[in-house]
């Protein structure tokens, strides 16, 4: 839902209905900016790849009106400094960008998004207060649309929209480091890769790592980063440094400790030669822990080291781009290492820090990936680890450094905002880089954390989490969202109207599967019958290019799957109990205890549970075909005694190998 919408039209400006399109055109301004240029091409390419209507884009001109007149539909795409035609139609149309109160000045990366009729002819107009705001107006048009084989149908378009936070980090990413060790994966293409980050940009996103010359091109601001002690790698991916100089006593072969003079010296010689060479950017981002560190008796408490050597990394960065702001982490620290950096900054001029990242391991109210908790921040703890020790932070830092979120919304357990006691089995076949969707579990994170911050460069490790990044864009653009409403917003645009409800029900419900035990959860089933339902709703121009609902149904038919086998596994040990019952009152147990062993031996498979398997395979070469990813469970699953059987047959195996009664 818009947080601003415009009064009803006056009567003159006829009651839009909804229009069905079959040819329609998206007009530039003469004056368009790239970025703006880019917005167009991904309106048309992606009513295109989703119905058979015909899209030309024009610029506004002669050959505008030509397209318009032949077409059903002129879009107008562009901000009214370097479009006419999107200026002459607001003022037609009653339409204002967004402004700040008490002024006249545009919300920046604001749009307003506006339809009517012109001299008789249907129009919409997308503009932007900036060129990012285009896109932004073009990423919320595509989701207005419904998407049919032959046509789209194009509902009254009538809103004005800001986002709510400055700092919304995009992470496009590949299929993710487990998935590619499972099911030979074909790789994905460039143009791949290029799509997720327009989706992304389309949801509000405005950083980006990569290129900076392509991030730029759409108008987005650009990041780059390296741990703070991490040393370049010497020839042919051999340690660049001598082992004395090694981290953590001298045991780390690719971070050195900042304490040696030599390894100080060299590390930050390292960092001025990459920020000579390297290209302008907005952002540049390290860490203090996960991944590095040095926990020698020298560096501790590591806080206060690492912060001094990033003041030193900052001042080099910014004697080649003054421009470009840092941001730290205060990941993986005692409470000591947390300390010393708040009394570092607040003991000098901290300017040079933008901001402190706030994520896995940065909670003093948290063990994860850290030491032990402090005690003060349970003597009164407020909202608990979502949100206490966030408070604290943001009053305790300087004025000149903010809070920007790094939040791991990949990971459902060893994570950050993790599934506190999941189920083992689960947890054994999925692990932590599984499919998931968390809409409750997020919203309510959303809710408790982004209010001390500038918005989120968040933490990804692969395409499992597609789902939690429409949300967590969702939630960065606009806090006021209900976790029902981004749901029902994701499964409309990808899956169709129809099957909205079907397809909301199921991730809903598979959110609460991560949270229960598998043996008795109804839920399971209910998600798997809901997906099939929903499929024979989802149109075939949507579904000839899915690989989302795919890949979900991968998910909950495996979760269906290793339910089935632990009720197999309980109802077979059941049978083998009875027999061990008996051998136990038994004067001669050894048979009663083979017939256990017989019981045990019985097929953990059914042919129901083959079928499941089966159509898991399938639909994860369909996806893998589709976009080059698939759920590797179906790889793992067999790898586990989850039923437990096989301990129960080599313990008894080997007793009645003793020969004893």
């Amino acid at each position: 839902m818009s947080r601003s919408r415009r009064s009803a039209r006056s009567s003159w400006r006829y009651d839009w209905k909804t229009l069905k399109v079959r040819r329609l055109a998206v007009v530039t301004g003469r004056g368009a900016s790239p970025p703006e240029l880019k917005a167009a091409e991904m309106l048309r390419d992606r009513i295109r790849k989703r119905s058979s209507v015909k899209v030309t884009i024009a610029e506004e001109g002669t050959g505008a009106s030509d397209a318009i007149s032949g077409g059903e539909l002129a879009l107008v795409v562009g901000s009214p400094k370097g479009n006419d035609m999107a200026r002459v139609l607001m003022e037609k149309l009653g339409a204002r960008l967004p402004t700040l109160p008490n002024s006249d000045r545009c919300h920046p990366e604001g749009f307003t998004v506006a339809s009517g009729l012109v001299e008789g002819k249907p129009y919409v107009t997308i503009a932007g207060a900036d060129p990012r705001g285009t896109i932004y107006g073009v990423g919320w048009v595509l989701r207005a649309i419904t998407y049919r084989p032959e046509c789209i149908e194009v509902p009254k378009l009538d809103v004005q929209d800001r986002p709510a936070f400055w700092l919304r980090g995009g992470n496009p990413s590949g299929p993710g480091s487990r998935a590619r060790q499972y099911g030979k994966l074909r790789p994905q293409t460039a143009e791949e890769h290029r799509e997720v980050m327009e989706d992304l940009m389309l949801l509000g996103t405005n950083v980006f790592g990569g290129d900076p010359a392509v991030v730029r091109s759409y108008g987005m601001m650009t990041t780059f980063g390296r741990t703070a002690n991490e040393m370049p790698a010497g020839a042919g991916g051999a340690p660049g440094f001598p082992k004395e100089w090694g981290a953590d006593e001298g045991t780390s072969r690719k971070y050195v400790c900042p304490s040696v003079p030599e390894a100080r010296k060299a590390l930050l010689e390292s960092f001025d030669e990459i920020f000579r060479s390297a290209p302008s950017r907005d952002f540049f981002t390290t860490n203090s822990g996960d991944e590095g560190g040095c926990r020698c008796d020298r560096c501790m408490p590591w806080g206060g080291t690492y912060i001094r050597l990033v003041h030193e990394i900052a001042d080099i960065l910014h004697s080649y781009h003054p421009d470009c702001k840092v941001l730290a982490t205060n990941q993986d620290l005692t409470n000591e290492g947390n300390q010393a950096i708040f009394q570092y900054l607040n003991s000098h001029d901290s300017g040079w820090l933008f901001a402190i990242r706030y994520g896995p391991g940065a909670d003093e109210m948290q063990t994860y990936i850290r030491g032990p908790v402090n005690p003060r921040w349970f003597e009164y703890e407020g909202f608990g680890p979502l949100g206490n020790y966030l408070k604290y932070m943001h009053h305790e830092l300087p004025t000149t450094t903010n809070i920007a979120l790094y939040s791991d919304i990949t990971h459902w357990m060893q994570a950050q905002y993790a599934v506190p006691r999941p189920d083992v089995a689960l947890a054994a076949v999925h692990g932590r880089r599984s499919w998931n969707a968390r809409p409750r579990a997020l919203h309510r994170v959303a809710r408790e954390t982004l209010h001390y911050a500038i918005g989120d460069m968040h933490y990804s490790e692969g395409m499992h989490d597609d789902f939690n990044k429409w949300f967590w864009y969702r939630m960065l653009w606009n806090p006021h969202l209900s976790a029902e409403e981004i749901t029902g917003e994701y499964c409309r645009y990808w899956f169709g109207p129809a099957a909205q409800e079907d397809m909301a029900a199921a991730i809903f419900l598979m959110e609460e599967t991560l949270e229960k035990p598998v043996l008795g959860n109804l839920g399971i089933r209910r998600a798997v019958e809901l997906l099939r339902r929903a499929r024979a709703k989802i149109p075939a121009n949507l579904m000839r290019p899915d690989y989302r609902w795919r890949i979900i149904v991968q998910k909950a038919l495996m979760d269906l799957y290793i339910q089935l086998k632990l009720e197999r596994g309980r109802e077979v040990k059941a049978k083998a109990s009875r027999c061990l019952a008996r051998a136990c009152r038994s004067p001669s147990p050894a048979g009663h205890v083979k017939e256990a062993l017989r019981a045990l031996r019985q097929p953990m498979e059914t042919p129901g549970m083959k079928r499941i398997k089966t159509a898991a395979l399938r639909l994860g070469e369909e996806s893998n075909k589709v976009i080059g990813y698939r759920d590797p469970a179906w790889f793992i699953v067999d790898g586990f005694d989850l039923t437990e059987t096989g301990w129960w047959t080599k313990a008894l195996q080997e007793a009645l190998a003793t020969g004893k009664d």
